[in-house]
């Protein structure tokens, strides 16, 4: 039997919840959706950038995604595309945008949000499969990765990640991501 003060902290304890998340910076919970009921693949994470401003980070990711000086994605040559969100004005500290894999199949989604901390930029990420997938290598996580590590990420050899203005230091923490490997965002020449 639950006692009154139990039942009590019980019905208080999702109000007190609810309040904090309602101190987050919007649009840091959110994932882009997808039509797939179920089961999708997806890569939700944190990405700090210790002593990076976020205008250099998200003006490297706009620049990678847009294919600045022939940028060309390191992940099978996707294609990516930044999406204009209605909201967002000129300020916005949001990247929304989409990821065509190379082989022109599939489409994935993708959010990024931003805030300014003291000890520099952290990003939260999210990058969502629009069709039925269990397995994806890493495909999500590489669409977002790809737009922001640097030239000594990858442990393919030769193969870099390659940067276009700004080489960042960065710690990557995973919220719903279990298929995070780096190297398979900058795959050995040969592989597909």
């Amino acid at each position: 039997m639950i006692s009154s003060s139990n039942n009590d902290a019980l019905t208080v304890m999702p109000i007190i919840f609810g309040f904090f998340l309602l101190l987050l910076p919007s649009g840091l919970l959110a994932c882009p959706g997808s039509p797939v009921a179920g089961f999708h693949s997806k890569c939700e994470m944190t990405v700090s950038f210790p002593g990076s401003s976020c205008e250099k980070v998200m003006n490297e990711i706009t620049d990678r995604a847009s294919g600045k000086n022939g940028w060309i994605d390191p992940h099978n040559g996707g294609t990516y595309t930044l999406l204009q969100d209605d909201d967002d004005d000129d300020s916005s500290m949001v990247i929304n945008g989409s990821r065509l894999t190379g082989n022109k199949k599939y489409t994935d989604l993708f959010d990024m949000s931003f805030v300014e901390e003291e000890e520099g930029c952290v990003m939260q990420a999210c990058s969502e499969s629009q069709v039925r997938s269990y397995l994806d290598f890493s495909t999500n996580y590489c669409n977002l990765h790809s737009l922001y590590c640097n030239s000594s990420s990858s442990s393919s050899g030769d193969n870099k990640c390659s940067v276009i203005t700004h080489e960042f230091d960065y710690v990557e923490s995973f919220t719903d991501c279990w298929q995070n490997d780096a190297s398979k965002c900058v795959p050995k020449k040969g592989s597909s």
